[in-house]
């Protein structure tokens, strides 16, 4: 992707490095069912993003955004 600013691509590349390391970290740690409302109801992940932004923990909300996001578009592609 190219952005005409640096500082905007910089900013993305950088967030999107930070989102990837905390979510490895997450995975390894055994965080899982992120995709699965059976294992990890919606209202939760919606509960954890906001509880995240309080304390303006914007990586985590950056990635229980994009979790619910993918939630809510594969239940449009079903």
């Amino acid at each position: 992707m190219k952005f005409r600013d640096d500082d905007l691509r910089k900013a993305d590349a950088d967030f999107n490095r930070a989102k990837r390391g905390v979510l490895q970290e997450a995975e390894q740690a055994g965080w899982w069912g992120w995709d699965s409302p059976g294992e990890i109801k919606t209202s939760d992940l919606e509960r954890r993003l906001l509880k995240n932004a309080r304390k303006r923990d914007w990586v985590d909300v950056g990635n229980l955004a994009m979790m619910l996001w993918y939630r809510q578009k594969k239940r449009r592609e079903a």
